[in-house]
């Protein structure tokens, strides 16, 4: 598994919200130098096309630079 982001369970997905808002969540560390797994992820979040995006960093337990 990449250091940059660990995915959620498979069974859990961006999740909708009041309003047409998106919540996506980030799991596990964060490498800065390596943006690429995090940004797919987002990316694919985006193409879903809400009317505005949450993304929850709680979940994430480090972020390097």
């Amino acid at each position: 598994m990449s250091r940059a982001c660990r995915p959620p369970p498979a069974d859990e997905g961006p999740l909708p919200t009041a309003g047409g808002l998106l919540l996506a969540e980030l799991h596990g560390d964060i490498d800065l130098a390596d943006t690429m797994e995090p940004r797919g992820r987002l990316d694919s979040v985006v193409a879903l096309r809400a009317a505005a995006y949450i993304v929850d960093l709680r979940p994430v337990t480090f972020v390097a630079h």
